[in-house]
């Protein structure tokens, strides 16, 4: 490896200059097909301090809110790291730190070495996509007795960039995202209840849906409008079902 050294250094300012255009479905092919691929792919595998080292500072490197947080479904917690350009295929960006991204076992599985889809990607970098401001994660409540049936999509009614937002409906497929949020909704469901009927109890349907949008306004100043949490809030304060459920303490 050491004779490649000047190589290696070379593919890495590459990465960065696609990077830093926000062209990285451009880099370019590796030449380490065969050649050294082994002992590039030992430098993560053979793991050590200084690779432990490396994965410490990049999740230190977080904004503290994130953290704790999977970025690429904000459901669990980061305990993988992924490689966004996949080290079977680019062996020499195997510790590199701009491609290794903290997330958790379930969405690294999901993503496994997808990343492009033709000439463009099909998974969001939080490095460097910039995340839109505006919502396009949408939530729907309805009740089939006392049971919630919680619908999650995305949708471009705001204009998003279409590369942007083809990027971001592509992530959500491939990484199953609307059936997992669906899937964590009614124990958040739960837990938003309990709360409201331990500090809002005998609280009026208005009130339930001020309440819920106070912590919505919360939520999106620490994660964004798109986190999953903020939509199924939003969800919540347009069911007239869950406020009176919420309203009643049932």
């Amino acid at each position: 490896i050491s004779s490649e050294k000047r190589e290696i250094e070379l593919k890495y300012d590459h990465y960065q200059s696609k990077y830093d255009a926000a062209l990285l479905h451009e880099v370019g092919d590796s030449p380490y097909v065969e050649n050294n691929k082994a002992a590039l792919l030992k430098t993560y595998s053979g793991k050590g301090q200084n690779l432990n080292l490396l994965k410490t500072k990049i999740k230190d490197a977080q904004e503290l809110d994130f953290q704790n947080i999977c970025p690429y479904c904000g459901i669990l917690t980061p305990n993988s790291t992924d490689h966004y350009i996949p080290k079977d295929t680019y062996p020499e960006y195997a510790v590199l730190a701009l491609n290794l991204v903290p997330c958790c076992i379930q969405c690294n599985s999901k993503k496994s070495e997808f990343w492009k889809v033709g000439s463009g990607r099909g998974i969001i970098n939080y490095y460097l996509d910039p995340i839109p401001v505006v919502e396009y994660l949408m939530c729907s409540v309805e009740y089939d007795g006392r049971i919630p049936r919680v619908t999650f999509r995305v949708s471009n009614d705001h204009l998003i960039d279409s590369v942007l937002f083809s990027t971001i409906e592509i992530h959500y497929q491939k990484l199953d995202l609307l059936s997992r949020f669906s899937d964590s909704s009614n124990d958040e469901i739960t837990n938003i209840l309990d709360s409201l009927h331990s500090f809002a109890e005998n609280s009026t349907h208005e009130e339930i849906i001020s309440m819920l949008n106070v912590n919505r306004t919360k939520r999106i100043r620490r994660y964004g409008i798109n986190h999953w949490r903020c939509a199924l809030l939003k969800g919540l304060a347009e069911s007239q079902t869950f406020c009176e459920m919420a309203a009643v303490g049932t």
